[in-house]
């Protein structure tokens, strides 16, 4: 198992710089071929909140983790008893059905493995930072603009 090389997040030796260099190599290199650059941004909404533990541990079994593993990490998943405490007041437990826990330490490994296949869909460049994504593609003509818009 590999993690793809577009993501940058939680990985070591790659940062919010890195995911930028990349981007701005491919920017210096449409500029310096007199062609557009055409880049989409897009943030996950409560992305580590909505991952769906059935649709995770699929993929943690198609990406070879042993039974006893999978087995462990759904247990970790699933029927977590949460609250949120705010200030000095707290709300009622209730059991969690979706996500990873945010400041864990497994939380930002099993979201990156959660979208690891993410960028292998696209047809274009594209460059993964936690929960943010970049597509981007140099654009040569007007058929480069329409070629991929279904």
């Amino acid at each position: 198992m590999q993690i793809s090389e577009n993501q940058h997040g939680f990985m070591p030796g790659r940062s919010t710089v890195t995911n930028l260099l990349c981007l701005n190599s491919s920017i210096t290199k449409a500029i310096d071929t007199n062609r557009q650059l055409d880049v989409i941004y897009t943030d996950f909404s409560k992305a580590f909140d909505s991952i769906d533990f059935g649709i995770l541990i699929d993929k943690l079994i198609k990406l070879g983790f042993c039974k006893k593993l999978v087995k462990f990490l759904y247990s970790y998943l699933t029927q977590r008893e949460m609250y949120v405490f705010y200030g000095t007041e707290s709300s009622v437990c209730f059991v969690s059905t979706s996500g990873v826990p945010q400041g864990s330490v497994l939380g930002p490994l099993l979201f990156t493995l959660f979208i690891n296949d993410l960028s292998a869909i696209f047809q274009s460049f594209s460059l993964l930072f936690a929960d943010d994504l970049k597509i981007f593609r140099i654009v040569n003509d007007l058929g480069d603009c329409v070629a991929h818009s279904d």
